[in-house]
C-alpha cells in the first residue's frame, strides 16, 4: 500500500504563503472492520469498565446502574455520531485538531488537542495499572484460595503492592510502545488476535456470571472471604455494615445523570482518519458501530450483575468501598465476581486472560494515536518536523512514539503514587469533547468554514437543520454537564486542587507555548495563517 503524497506548491516565505507538505509516511491500512475493532477496545472493554459499576453507586448511591449506563451510553452515542461526521469531513489524521483549527482557530484546536493528547497518555498509563491491580492481582489471589496454592495467593498480595504494580505496570508500557515502534499492519494483526482470543474468553466470563445462581456467589464470597481472613459470612456482613455507615435506599434523577462524569464510550477513530481507505464510511462503520456494541456489554453487566449478586448489595459493597470499609483484600468489581464464582482454576484462568488481552489491546492505542496529533502539528509547523519522522523501514514515527512513551511512564508514576486519580481527566477530556461538541454545531454555520462543509460529504439534514449541528449542540451540553458534575463532586477527586493545578497547567502550556511558536515562525516569515487554511495531509 502506497503512502499518502499530499502536497503543496513552494511558496515565498516572505510573501506569507505557506511551506511545502511532504507525504506524512502513513499508509492507508484502516478498513471499516479493523476501525470498528479499534472502536470497540479503545474504551477498555473487561477491566476499564469494572470501575463504573463501583465508583457510580458508591459515589452516588441513590444512582440506578441500570438507567444511568443507557443515559451515558445513549448521549456518547449521538456525541461520536458528531465526531464520525467531522472525521469524514476532514479525512485526515490527528483528531479534533484538525476540525477545531479550521472551524474556530488553530489556537483552540492546538490548546485542546494537547489536552487530549495529555488524556490519551493517561489512559494508557492506567490500562497498563490496571493489568495488574485490576486483573493479575486479583485472578491470583482467588486461584490461590480454590486451590490452595499458598504461592499464588503471596503473588497475588504482592501485585495488589503500589510499587510492585508499577513495576509490572512500565513492563507492560514498555512492550507497548515497542509494539508500535513498528507498522500499523503489525499492530493490525496484533489487534485481530488479541481481540478475537479476548472476546471469546470475556465471553466465557459473561457465561459463567449468567449460568450461576446468587446461591453460587453467596457461597464463594463467604469462602474466599474465610481463607483471606474477611470473616466467615462476608456477603451478610457487607449488608450490615452499609446499614451502619447510613447507605442511603432509593433513586434520584440528578444522582442517575451523574453517570455523565464517570463513563465513556467515546470511539475517537479520527485520530487516523488519514490511514482509512473509505473516510465516512470507514468511521461512521467504526464509531457508531462500535458505540453499539459497547453499550451492549456495559448493559449486559449490570443485569448479570443484577442476577447474581443484587444491585443493592452492589451499592453496598461500593458504599464501604468508597470509605474503605469493603472487608476482603479485593475491590468489589463485577470481574472478581465472576472469579468468585467458580472452584475450576482453568475457568478462572479462561475469565482473566480474557480481561487482561482487552486491557492489553487498549494500551498500544493509547501510545500511537497521541502520535497522529503530533504528525498535525508538525505539517502546521508548531512543532519541529523531526518529531513526526517516519521509519522509512518500518513506518512507524519511531520518535514521537518513544516521546509519547515518555509522558505515559511520568503519569504512570504519578497515578500509581495518587498525584491524580482515575476519573480526575474527565475536566481535561469533557472541556475538551465539548469543543469538539461546539466545532460540529457550528460547522455548518459559520462563513469561514461553510465553504468546507458545502463541499463536504455530510451535509444531512432534518427539517432543513444540519444533522451534525444538532448532535453538536447535544454534545455540548452533555460534556458540560460531566465537566460540571465532576468539579462539585468532592467524592470523585477531580476537583481537589492538585488535580485543577494539574488540568489548568494542561490547557495553560499549549496556550503560551503557541504564541510562542507563532511569533517565531512569524520571524522565520513563516505566516502560519496560511498553512491553516489548507488540510495537513494523511
Amino acid at each position: 500500500m502506497s503512502a499518502a503524497t499530499t502536497e503543496a506548491a513552494p511558496l515565498d516565505p516572505v510573501s506569507g504563503a505557506a511551506f511545502v507538505r511532504q507525504s506524512s509516511g502513513l499508509v492507508k491500512l484502516g478498513t471499516p472492520w479493523r476501525i470498528l475493532v479499534m472502536a470497540v477496545t479503545v474504551n477498555g472493554i473487561g477491566l476499564f469498565m469494572a470501575n463504573f459499576y463501583v465508583a457510580g453507586p458508591g459515589t452516588f448511591p441513590h444512582m440506578n446502574l441500570m438507567l444511568a449506563v443507557l443515559f451515558a451510553c445513549s448521549a456518547q452515542f449521538l456525541f461520536n455520531g458528531a465526531y464520525a461526521l467531522l472525521a469524514g469531513a476532514f479525512p485526515r489524521s490527528g483528531g479534533e485538531y484538525v476540525y477545531i483549527s479550521r472551524v474556530l482557530g488553530p489556537f483552540v484546536g492546538f490548546v485542546a488537542n494537547v489536552g487530549a493528547y495529555v488524556a490519551f497518555c493517561f489512559y494508557a498509563a492506567v490500562g497498563a495499572f490496571l493489568c495488574v491491580t485490576f486483573g493479575l492481582s486479583p485472578l491470583l489471589a482467588v486461584y490461590g484460595v480454590i486451590t490452595d496454592a499458598t504461592w499464588a495467593t503471596d503473588a497475588g498480595t504482592w501485585l495488589a503492592d503500589t510499587n510492585h504494580a508499577l513495576l509490572i505496570g512500565t513492563a507492560i508500557v514498555i512492550a507497548s510502545t515497542v509494539l508500535c515502534c513498528f507498522s500499523m499492519r503489525v499492530y493490525y494483526r496484533y489487534q485481530a488476535i488479541t481481540f478475537w482470543a479476548g472476546m471469546t474468553c470475556f465471553v466465557v466470563l459473561l457465561v459463567v456470571m449468567l449460568v450461576s445462581s446468587h446461591a453460587d456467589f453467596v457461597d464463594g464470597l463467604n469462602a474466599f472471604g474465610q481463607k483471606t481472613g474477611g470473616g466467615a459470612n462476608v456477603y451478610d456482613a457487607v449488608t450490615a455494615n452499609a446499614q451502619k455507615a447510613g447507605v442511603p435506599s432509593g433513586y434520584t434523577l440528578w444522582a442517575t445523570l451523574s453517570m455523565a462524569a464517570l463513563l465513556t464510550t467515546v470511539t475517537p477513530t479520527g485520530y487516523v482518519g488519514g490511514e482509512v481507505r473509505t473516510p465516512l464510511r470507514t468511521q461512521l462503520t467504526g464509531m457508531l458501530g462500535g458505540t453499539a456494541i459497547i453499550a451492549a456489554i456495559f448493559l449486559i453487566v449490570p443485569l448479570l450483575i443484577s442476577h447474581v449478586v443484587g444491585l443493592d448489595w452492589n451499592r453496598d459493597a461500593a458504599f464501604l468501598n468508597a470509605s474503605g470499609e469493603f472487608p476482603v483484600s479485593q475491590t468489589p468489581l463485577y470481574t472478581f465476581y465472576a472469579f468468585v464464582l467458580t472452584t475450576s482454576p482453568v475457568l478462572l484462568i479462561v475469565m482473566g486472560l480474557g480481561l487482561l488481552l482487552l486491557t492489553a489491546i487498549l494500551v498500544p492505542q493509547q501510545i500511537f494515536m497521541p502520535t497522529r496529533m503530533i504528525f498535525a502539528w508538525s505539517f502546521d509547523r508548531l512543532v519541529p518536523p523531526q518529531l513526526a519522522r517516519v521509519n522509512p523501514r518500518t513506518g512507524a514515527p519511531v520518535i514521537a512514539t518513544l516521546f509519547t512513551a515518555l509522558v505515559v511512564e511520568a503519569l504512570l508514576i504519578l497515578f500509581a503514587k495518587g498525584k491524580i486519580g482515575y476519573f480526575n481527566p474527565i475536566l481535561i477530556v469533557g472541556t475538551v469533547w465539548g469543543i469538539v461538541g461546539l466545532t460540529a454545531f457550528l460547522f455548518p454555520i459559520l462563513p469561514r468554514a461553510r465553504r468546507q462543509w458545502e463541499a463536504s460529504p455530510i451535509q444531512f439534514k432534518v427539517g432543513g437543520v444540519p444533522v451534525l449541528s444538532i448532535l453538536g449542540a447535544i454534545s455540548v451540553a452533555y460534556w458540560a454537564l460531566a465537566v460540571y458534575i465532576a468539579f462539585s463532586t468532592d467524592a470523585l477527586g477531580a476537583n481537589k486542587s492538585s488535580n485543577l493545578w494539574f488540568c489548568a497547567l494542561t490547557f495553560a502550556i499549549p496556550m503560551v507555548y503557541f504564541a510562542g511558536a507563532y511569533a517565531f515562525r512569524q520571524r522565520q516569515g513563516v505566516n502560519l495563517n496560511a498553512t491553516f487554511a489548507e488540510l495537513p495531509p494523511e
